[in-house]
């Protein structure tokens, strides 16, 4: 029993400690907070894609945009002419915040069918037309699983996460010292085989 729980235990804080290391990657290559990336994380796995295909939609929607921005073209221009949206603002937003001013723009512009909203957000993302439910009503489902769980505090706060990541160094600086004596000991007996079995 005690071993279980520690086996457990053991394992729980190093899918903790991995899941810290994604989100702080993600945070630093597209601009958004590492809690508003677990709340799109939560939403993403409601409508049955993974945490990590939400990040991939983020770097989508932001080469899009960026490509639209550096051009004049690219995949996101018809969505970008369709919702008179302006591509100097929204090249200014991170990912996130476009996607809500985009999802914001398709329910406020006539004449955009529901076929035309899967169209235009498979255009800016793949899979993006799954995001559909959450962006409705200016994001309410959305709103609604942010403050849930904030309610329920399932998210990793800024100071868990500075010590996520202290506890993340730490544990490299062990691999490393530990991969050190294993270079040295595998030396060691090298050196051991060739006195007593060489000629």
């Amino acid at each position: 029993g005690t071993a279980l729980a520690t086996v457990s235990f053991a394992q729980a804080t190093s899918d903790l400690l991995a899941l810290n290391r994604e989100l702080e990657n993600a945070e630093r290559q597209l601009a958004i907070s590492s809690q508003t990336l677990q709340v799109w994380g939560i939403g993403a796995e409601k409508v049955g894609l993974s945490s990590e295909k939400m990040r991939d939609i983020f770097k989508d929607v932001s080469d899009k945009l960026g490509d639209l921005a550096t051009t004049g073209g690219g995949e996101a221009k018809d969505i970008i002419e369709r919702l008179n949206l302006n591509i100097n603002e929204l090249i200014n937003l991170s990912p996130d915040q476009a996607l809500l001013k985009i999802a914001k723009a398709m329910n406020e512009v006539k004449n955009v069918s529901q076929y035309d909203k899967v169209f235009l957000m498979e255009a800016l993302a793949d899979e993006g037309s799954a995001l559909l439910p959450l962006l409705k009503d200016n994001a309410a489902a959305l709103r609604e699983i942010e403050e849930a769980a904030n309610r329920r505090g399932v998210l990793i706060t800024p100071a868990e996460e500075a010590l996520l990541t202290k506890a993340n160094s730490v544990l490299s600086d062990m691999k490393m010292a530990s991969s050190g004596l294993s270079q040295e000991f595998a030396l060691i007996g090298a050196e051991i085989l060739l006195a007593f079995g060489g000629d």
